[in-house]
Parts: structure tokens; sequence; C-alpha cells
């Protein structure tokens, strides 16, 4: 019995029809009929054809992997790698160059006030120099609006900033690879099959859904940074990705 026919007969036992397990997997049911047949040619070929079944088979609670084992001879082992989030570092503040100024002109008087003191040789009279050093000099109209005007960067809004849209980079580095992207409003803006050397990249300012259908041929970046490859050759992935992340999710 073929993996087609094994699907089949698993949803007939429990009742389901074509249309339910469309719905379930979010696959056109037309797509359904033909991988219960063993057909690939509406998904564009075997490899993608498979990774439907593999999902197909997880839906119906059945392990198909000894028969595509059978099929797939050779799969190519790939080395999880730990990706190390990128830290944005803050912006400092301009200068506030009104208060550095006034601290200056204060320090300078106090130095005048110790000199002057110095050269009488400790007399203690009270003097202009003193009193100028308890008033504050005038600050001008352009210089209040200067001061008012320089605002604080904190982190946080270094990294609002950065994150206020999602995009994703898609490189197809062997084999082909199927791929439908939507848009944070549900808009389909991207549907077909890319070759090997192809790369698309898109962005939305919530959030944008992936059916990458040969997760082992791609190359993935998220928010600017490099995941590598997401999953295993001829693997359909399912992703919603948003502003700020920086890793997938099962």
């Amino acid at each position: 019995m073929s993996i087609g026919q094994t699907l089949r007969h698993a949803r007939l036992a429990r009742n389901l029809s074509i249309a339910d397990v469309a719905t379930a997997i979010r696959v056109r049911a037309t797509i359904i009929q033909d991988i219960e047949k063993d057909e690939f040619d509406s998904c564009g070929g075997e490899v993608y054809g498979r990774g439907h079944q593999r999902m197909y088979a997880r839906y119906l609670g059945l392990n198909i992997e000894n028969q595509i084992a059978t099929l797939i001879k050779t799969e190519p082992e790939f080395e999880t790698i730990t990706l190390k989030p990128t830290k944005l570092k803050p912006i400092g503040a301009r200068p506030n160059w009104s208060m550095v100024l006034s601290a200056g002109t204060v320090v300078s008087l106090a130095l005048l006030a110790v000199i002057f003191i110095g050269d009488n040789d400790g007399i203690s009279e009270p003097t202009n120099i003193i009193s100028q050093t308890d008033t504050a000099p005038d600050i001008t109209t352009d210089e209040q609006a200067s001061s008012s005007s320089t605002a604080i960067t904190e982190p946080g809004d270094i990294t609002a900033s950065a994150t206020d849209s999602v995009s994703v980079g898609i490189e197809v580095i062997s084999d082909s690879c199927w791929l439908r992207v939507e848009d944070g409003s549900g808009a389909v803006v991207f549907q077909g099959v890319l070759r090997a050397g192809d790369d698309r990249e898109f962005l939305d300012s919530t959030q944008l859904l992936l059916v990458i259908g040969n997760a082992g041929g791609v190359n993935f970046t998220l928010n600017g940074i490099d995941l590598g490859t997401p999953g295993a050759r001829g693997e359909v992935l399912r992703l919603t990705v948003t502003p700020g992340q920086i890793a997938l999710t099962p």
C-alpha cells in the first residue's frame, strides 16, 4: 500500500472528508486529493509532496517515516546552530552646553575667590567675588529652548525604532522551494516555486505568515538575523513572524 493510500484509508476510518483535512492543515483540497494518489505536480514536485504527506500523517496521528525512508535513500544532516541575539547600544544624548558653561563659570569664580583670599593673608572681608558665586548666570531664551529640546534616548527607544516592522529573507541554496507569503492583512504577497540561487525579501509592519515547501533547501533571515536552514529536506514549514523576533519558535 502506497503512502497516499495509507493516508486515505486512515482518513476514511476517522469519518473525515477531504475538506475537513484541507481546513485542518491549511492545504487546498485539490492537493489533498492528489497526495492521496501520490501525485505531486499540483504542489511543485515530489519533494514538496512528501512534505505535505508528512503534515497530513501528523494530523491523523500516523507515522509514515519508514515508508518515506524506503523512497528517499539519503537525508542530509544539518548542524544545530545556537544564535546569539545582537544587542543594540543606546545612542547617548547630546551634551547640554549651557549647563557646562554655567558650571565652568562657577568653578572659575570660586578659584578666583580662593586666590584673592590667599593673597590677603587670610583677612576675611566680604567680597563681591563670593557673592557672585551665589548668583546663577542668566540663561537666554535660545539656550533654554535648546536645553528643553534635548532628549535622553533610553535603550527601549532604540529597540522600538529597530522593531517597527518584520522583515524576512529567503535564499534558495539547493533544489527548489515552493513558497507562500501572506502579509498582516491576510493578503497573499507571493506564491510560487523558487529555484536554486533565487532570493526574495518580504516586509510588513505587523506580521508575515509563510509556508515553506522545502525547509532544508533555503537559508532564512529574520529581522536581520541569519538563522541558517530552518528545517529538513522536503519538510513543509509554517511560520508566523513578528517585529522584533530573532528566533524561530515551534
